[in-house]
């Protein structure tokens, strides 16, 4: 690891003393004092109290011994990835918290790095491969205190670290303010759905009433096997982001080498997996002209009068949901799977065609906002990950530092 001539280099074992967390009777878990585990450390950079749900009940003996102090830093001793084996949190409150069994306390040896620095460089990407490199464990990857104290770093100066720190906390609050940005733009998404596609709330110029009817008169099956063989891309549909190309949602290929069995989904078309449509994997496929989905799929077209947006929408409604799971028990194979002659009997509400088109432009105008904030949220955590290695490996020197 190289780093400029004027920084020094520490291990941790240098920097912190080490010590285990509490593994304390079930029962006295549920109340008392806030209790550190491992993902409230993966989650967060630095910690609150307000960020801890679990409470433990525990001897005042046992309180001091465990009582997590601003500054200290938390790190996990174990995971269920090698990618989290490890990960900090430093500690940012005044009231009394402990920490777990599994979670490894490092209380400051030293002044040599402030516990601002510490949330930033102890997640860095050196310092992360190396703890990483220590994990070890088949089924859930562990580090231990020996192998954490040899992790080495370089800091910078006092007066350095706290210019970095300035700049990557403008970077963190861009990232908190685009998060909580999108978190009320979800729920005002939400309300608008719940308004709008069950008639509570209607468009200006629309006031005819909605009929009730049901899916078969809206839907018919598209049963178009892709005999030919023909190379579609081949599609997955999700609970939260729809229809996805899927190589690109699983990572590599999970769908038969023969796709001589797949059934063809068009745009537009609703198509569902028939055995987990009542966790909402229900999906609109506005991707390609033509794709290719799993034989276990559910395809459907829409019908003259139908716009298959709004349908698909009012179908994610939580009621519907419910109606899918009841429909599903209560089938007559009770193989927990939905096909077509059942899911035709569910009765649904609609408006016209000219509401229900003009209730999915809002809709569709509602999630754009939504995709574009979050890209921005992407964009912004990618900077911060760019800064983070640049700064915390002194590649780059702020222009105030690098002039004293």
């Amino acid at each position: 690891m190289t780093a400029p001539d004027d920084w020094a280099a520490y291990t941790l074992g240098e920097l912190f003393d080490f010590s285990n967390g509490i593994n304390a009777d079930k029962s006295a878990y549920g109340r008392g004092v806030p209790f550190v585990n491992v993902m409230e450390v993966t989650r967060n950079e630095a910690l609150t109290p307000s960020q801890i749900p679990g409470r433990i009940t525990l001897p005042k003996a046992m309180l001091s011994r465990y009582e997590v102090k601003r500054g200290d830093v938390l790190f996990n001793r174990t995971s269920e990835t090698l990618e989290e084996v490890g990960m900090t949190a430093v500690y940012d409150g005044d009231e009394p918290v402990v920490f777990g069994g599994f979670v490894f306390r490092g209380r400051p040896r030293t002044s040599h790095m402030s516990s601002r620095y510490a949330k930033y460089a102890l997640r860095a990407a050196e310092v992360r491969e190396q703890i990483i490199a220590r994990g070890q464990g088949e089924i859930r990857s562990n580090v231990g205190q020996r192998d954490l104290k040899t992790v080495r770093l370089h800091l910078p100066d006092l007066t350095e670290q706290a210019a970095i720190v300035g700049t990557l906390d403008d970077a963190t609050e861009l990232i908190t303010r685009l998060a909580r940005l999108i978190e009320k733009e979800r729920k005002l998404h939400k309300g608008l759905m719940q308004g709008l596609l069950t008639g509570a709330t209607r468009l200006p110029g629309f006031s005819a009433p909605w009929r009730r009817t049901t899916l078969e008169t809206l839907l018919a099956p598209r049963k178009e096997r892709n005999a030919d063989r023909s190379s579609f891309e081949v599609l997955s549909c999700t609970k939260h982001l729809g229809f996805v190309r899927s190589l690109d949602y699983f990572k590599n290929q999970v769908f038969s080498r023969d796709l001589s069995g797949y059934w063809i989904i068009r745009r537009g078309d609703i198509g569902y997996p028939a055995n987990h449509v009542e966790e909402g994997s229900i999906g609109v496929q506005d991707l390609y002209d033509v794709g290719l989905v799993s034989p276990i799929y559910v395809v459907l077209r829409p019908l003259a009068g139908v716009n298959s947006f709004f349908l698909q929408r009012q179908l994610k409604l939580e009621k519907y949901r419910q109606e899918f799971a009841k429909v599903t028990n209560a089938s007559v194979n009770r193989r927990g799977s939905l096909r077509w002659p059942q899911f035709s009997q569910i009765e649904v509400w609609v408006p016209s065609y000219d509401e229900q088109s003009a209730i999915a432009e809002v809709l569709r105008e509602s999630e754009g906002q939504i995709r574009l904030l979050e890209l921005r949220h992407r964009k912004a955590v990618d900077v911060k990950q760019g800064m983070m290695q640049e700064l915390l490996t002194g590649r780059t020197r702020l222009p105030e530092v690098a002039a004293s």
